[in-house]
């Protein structure tokens, strides 16, 4: 009963990481992509600040995409250190036995 519960959690872990992933794409997609050709003008500064004046909340939302996905970075590298972390310990304990070495 006990390696069902484990299971569930862990698959529930990798639905989370995969979610956040999944999140990323969009919001990186729109921070990177979309915002700069919306708001810079090659060659000209003045027209590029006239426009994040202009467009002060796409801007923002920017911002707060590239927060969103930097924070979802963090998390995921929590969650598949979580989900990794037993594999890790049976290979370490595979490298230690001496039926390894030959």
């Amino acid at each position: 009963m006990d390696n069902h519960l484990y299971f569930k959690s862990q698959n529930k872990l990798a639905r989370i990481a995969g979610l956040l992933y999944t999140l990323m794409i969009p919001l990186a997609a729109f921070g990177i992509m979309y915002v700069p050709a919306a708001l810079v003008t090659e060659g000209n500064a003045e027209a590029t600040i006239a426009n994040v004046l202009a467009n002060g909340s796409l801007f923002q939302l920017s911002a707060l995409s590239a927060l969103v996905v930097q924070v979802s970075h963090i998390f995921i590298v929590l969650l598949l250190y979580k989900l990794l972390k037993p594999e890790a310990i049976t290979n370490k304990a595979l490298r230690a036995s001496p039926i390894y070495l030959f």
